[in-house]
C-alpha cells in the first residue's frame, strides 16, 4: 500500500477551506446579518415571553450570551472594515445596540418575576 497522500485530494481540501474563508468574511460584513439578529431576538424574547416564565428565562440567557458574541463579530466588523459604507457602519451599529437593549429590557422583566 501506498502511504503517500494523494496531491489531489489535498489540493482540493485546501481550496475548499479557502472558498470557505471568504463566505465566512462576506457574512459577517453584511450589515443585513446584523439586522435579522435584531429581527430574530426580538421576535425570540416575545414568544417566549406569551408561553411560560421558564422559557423565557432560558431564552433570555442563551439569546444574552449569543448577543455577546454577536456584539463583539459586528464591533470587529465596524472597526476593521475601512471600505464599508458610513450607512452600512451605522446600520450595524444600531442593530447591534437595539439587541443589546432588548436583551437587558428582557433582563429587567425576568428580574420582575415570582418564581416561587
Amino acid at each position: 500500500m501506498n502511504a503517500t497522500p494523494d496531491p489531489l485530494v489535498n489540493r482540493t481540501c485546501r481550496l475548499e477551506r479557502q472558498a470557505a474563508q471568504p463566505l465566512v468574511k462576506r457574512l459577517l460584513s453584511a450589515p443585513w446579518v446584523y439586522v435579522a439578529w435584531l429581527i430574530v431576538v426580538v421576535a425570540s424574547l416575545v414568544a417566549t415571553y406569551a408561553t411560560d416564565p421558564y422559557v423565557f428565562g432560558f431564552a433570555v440567557f442563551g439569546l444574552g450570551a449569543a448577543t455577546v458574541v454577536i456584539c463583539i463579530a459586528g464591533g470587529y466588523f465596524v472597526v476593521m472594515n475601512p471600505g464599508t459604507s458610513r450607512r452600512g457602519r451605522l446600520t450595524v451599529l444600531m442593530s447591534l445596540l437595539l439587541a443589546v437593549a432588548a436583551v437587558l429590557k428582557a433582563f429587567a422583566i425576568l428580574g420582575t418575576f415570582k418564581w416561587a
